[in-house]
């Protein structure tokens, strides 16, 4: 695999929700993504080497305006910047931190498309130790975002909603990116200059095909598992969907799900 954890513009390496029912989306969430012999995540949502990666709280008043859905959190070079960018391009300020002297810990925005994702600073190697050494020296798989795409209409169908190009410009200039056609995933891609990789491995923008019906307009952050059959066979005993699967161009295992609250996420396995 490439670099999972890197102090790199763009990359996502966090993600949380808000749900009002924080119990059993933890019991639902522990079940699928810790399935099989070779799980790579714990009943407590910490991956399989105690890092914590995915977050889920209870929507309290303070989170009342955020959609129900998984979100992201980009590393960006300034956040102020890149919240003041997101703002001209049609995205909308939801929360942000900030230092007494003005500058910016964080954000949550709202893009053009109602989908919301998080902005945080471009995270020091320092911080990054722990995730680094479980990485280091061993071809042992650890639980994470593997990567995260979003899917949109296309214009005929929903004049409101972006195309994926459209979305694609609107996240270039907010992260600080550039973009890459990948034609054996139909699919335009982001990277950051400076890095021959994509920045999350794959931060994609796909156009709805009629094979992807059921899949919102929302970000999905895909999770590593170790075994995506065992996690698919463990989705049988709960009320979430199962709305697509599909070997991807280099031969992972991908599924997208929707969970029993309505939110859309994907588990990949990897070779």
């Amino acid at each position: 695999m490439t670099q999972i954890f890197s102090s790199q513009i763009g990359k996502v390496i966090s993600a949380d929700i808000a749900v009002g029912e924080v119990e059993l989306a933890i019991e639902f969430y522990a079940k699928v993504l810790g399935a099989g012999a070779n799980a790579l995540w714990q009943n407590d949502l910490m991956n399989n080497v105690g890092q914590p990666i995915i977050g889920i709280g209870l929507k309290t008043a303070t989170y009342k305006n955020l959609p129900n859905q998984w979100m992201p959190h980009f590393q960006v070079k300034n956040v102020s910047a890149s919240l003041n960018e997101a703002i001209k391009s049609g995205g909308k300020d939801l929360m942000h931190s900030q230092n007494d002297d003005g500058s910016s810990n964080w954000a949550v925005i709202l893009d053009p498309n109602s989908s919301t994702f998080g902005l945080i600073p471009q995270i020091n190697n320092e911080n990054l130790e722990p995730y680094l050494k479980s990485q280091q020296g061993s071809n042992t798989k650890v639980g994470c975002i593997h990567s995260v795409e979003m899917y949109s209409q296309d214009e005929s169908k929903n004049a409101s909603v972006l195309k994926a190009k459209e979305l694609s410009r609107f996240y270039q200039n907010v992260l600080g990116l550039s973009e890459h056609i990948n034609s054996a995933e139909n699919s335009i891609q982001l990277y950051d200059n400076k890095n021959s990789e994509p920045a999350n491995k794959m931060i994609s923008f796909k156009n709805f095909l009629d094979e992807d019906e059921g899949i919102s307009s929302a970000w999905i952050i895909k999770l590593l598992v170790g075994d995506i059959q065992e996690s698919l066979l463990a989705l049988k005993s709960t009320d979430a969907q199962l709305v697509k699967s599909y070997i991807d161009s280099d031969g992972n295992q991908n599924a997208i799900i929707k969970d029993p609250f309505g939110v859309i996420f994907g588990l990949v396995q990897t070779n």
